[in-house]
């Protein structure tokens, strides 16, 4: 994996549009009953930019927008690692760890609730992340090691 400092480079790069994918994302919503809409973009490694819009649903669980867009990128990954049988938890890991940006979009422009936060720390916890209001103000810029500093990490030890 690329240093904090490279990811960060990178992220200059991509930075307005993985902003305008989250304000976009934010538009298709479905938010009926808080009615907070939600909007994120994750970067991959290679400049490819996948999004996602929160759902809630009466009774049941709601999708959370992080959980969507980093869901795309990791099929895209996992499909450029040759996705197959032979070795699929290790390209899977490769393929979450390709993930090195998120942007995500509410109106407080607060980066993502706690249990989206521990998804994206076992994700990759140099991850930048940026918190942006809907008129693309970015309201936090760090990353998950810095929002969540002393996380626990499941795959840590984990023989994959």
């Amino acid at each position: 994996m690329t240093s904090n400092y490279a990811h960060a480079n990178f992220l200059k790069r991509y930075e307005k549009s993985l902003i305008e994918k989250a304000i976009d994302e934010r538009a298709k919503a479905f938010s009926p009953i808080s009615g907070s809409q939600v909007g994120a973009a994750v970067l991959v490694y290679d400049g490819k930019i996948f999004g996602g819009s929160n759902v809630e649903f009466a009774r049941s669980q709601n999708i959370h927008a992080e959980w969507i867009a980093a869901s795309d990128a990791l099929k895209y990954t996992t499909a450029v690692l040759n996705w197959s049988g032979k070795n699929l938890k290790a390209k899977m890991r490769k393929g979450l760890e390709e993930i090195i940006a998120i942007a995500i979009v509410n109106k407080t422009g607060i980066p993502g609730c706690g249990l989206c936060r521990q998804m994206l720390y076992e994700i990759n916890p140099d991850m930048q992340v940026l918190g942006v209001l809907p008129n693309g103000e970015v309201k936090v810029r760090a990353t998950l090691r810095q929002l969540y500093p002393n996380a626990y990490r499941s795959n840590d030890g984990l023989k994959i």
